[in-house]
């Protein structure tokens, strides 16, 4: 009877053991899903429903001037900047002379600006300082995600024409003298005739 009593008292504790470990691993999953439901959406699990962060604009990136591969423009003339990441609304274009320390800001129209085209007029300078032409600028695209890479435009000089300054001279060949016309023919007329005159050559 001792040894029965016995063996019944190990299979209530061997039960009491698993059923402690049962409990356990129920009480360690349920943790771990709570703390996965909570932390994931965080971790980029609302992203792929489209109510998460939206992603930041990308910088401003200038390909070409004028599609030139070496632009160059006068004072005061449009040129077209291209690229991509300008957005839709006006940000501002520099315009930056090295050798003479002078930066240009102009703000183009909005009908002039578009996320990949923007039409600005060149500065002559500062507005207190004048460019030095001919010479060169550095361009470049600011918008709210950023400033974007330098593109170099040469900065031409228009040619000015004064007519007092116009200097006429002899080519020292006479031009040609008029062409002699044909004769005028005197032709009676009168109620009962008529004339036909014909001339050629």
């Amino acid at each position: 009877m001792q040894d029965l009593c016995e063996r019944l008292s190990h299979r209530v504790a061997g039960f009491r053991s698993a059923a402690g470990r049962a409990r356990f691993i129920f009480l360690t999953a349920g943790t771990i899903l709570l703390t996965a439901i909570i932390f994931l959406p965080g971790c980029g699990g609302a992203k792929s429903s489209g109510t998460g962060t939206p992603a930041p604009s990308a910088t401003p990136s200038i390909s070409n001037i004028n599609n030139a591969t070496e632009p160059s423009s006068p004072v005061n003339v449009l040129i077209q900047i291209n690229g991509s990441g300008f957005q839709s609304s006006p940000g501002s274009v520099v315009f930056t002379q090295s050798s003479t320390g002078i930066t240009a800001t102009v703000t183009p129209k909005s009908t002039a600006w578009t996320n990949t085209s923007i039409g600005v007029n060149v500065p002559p300078g500062d507005g207190t300082h004048s460019f030095t032409v001919p010479g060169e600028v550095d361009v470049k695209v600011t918008t709210s995600a950023g400033t974007s890479n330098s593109m170099t435009l040469s900065l031409a000089r228009t040619a000015s024409v004064n007519i007092n300054n116009v200097t006429w001279v002899s080519t020292g060949t006479p031009l040609p003298g008029p062409l002699a016309g044909m004769a005028a023919v005197a032709v009676p007329s009168g109620d009962t005739q008529a004339f036909v005159v014909v001339t050629g050559g």
